[in-house]
């Protein structure tokens, strides 16, 4: 992957990139056909042919409900890295184009591996092999791991007492996030 600064600045001594953030923000993209080009391959997983309705229905499920997230994460969960693993999160499944979809995951701390499995588990939803009412209580060994191409991190939030610098662009809209739905 590749990361741009636009901005360096001293942080507060008690500051920690991950750790101080009170939200992060992942897209992940889709291509529901075999191929794509090889100048988009490294940034696009290809499942194939995919139901996105049923998986706009599995998000609505997860979404904006606490729930035990361990069945969507690797390993187990470091608690003063990972916090609880029941998480409030923010999810979204919309088309992106004619043969494109994407996946919006919001969330204060994420567990190991955490985006990439919800992304499996939806892809699962989307192929007719989970269903989408049950994602909710579907088991660990069910849902597999999406591949990391495709996972994008696009916005992290941190509170008031670490302020973000002032940051001006000359095109913004080049380093803009997908919008929300």
């Amino acid at each position: 992957g590749s990361v741009l600064a636009v901005v360096l600045d001293r942080a507060a001594p008690d500051f920690h990139a991950r750790l101080s953030a009170v939200r992060k923000r992942y897209s992940y993209r889709l291509a529901t056909v075999d191929a794509v080009s090889p100048f988009e391959a490294r940034f696009v997983w290809c499942p194939g042919a995919l139901d996105l309705q049923a998986m706009a229905e599995a998000a609505e499920v997860l979404d904006r409900r606490k729930l035990d997230y361990s069945t969507f994460s690797m390993g187990e969960p470091e608690p003063d890295y990972h916090g609880d693993v029941e998480k409030n999160v923010t999810l979204a499944v919309r088309a992106d184009g004619p043969d494109r979809a994407l996946v919006l995951v919001s969330c204060d701390r994420f567990l190991y591996k955490m985006v990439r499995r919800i992304v499996g588990a939806l892809a699962e939803v989307g192929k007719g092999r989970l269903r989408p009412e049950g994602l909710d209580g579907v088991h660990r060994t069910a849902v597999p791991t999406a591949p990391p191409h495709g996972l994008c991190l696009d916005a992290v939030e941190y509170p008031a007492a670490f302020p973000a610098p002032e940051v001006r662009l000359t095109n913004p809209k080049d380093l803009s996030p997908p919008p929300w739905p």
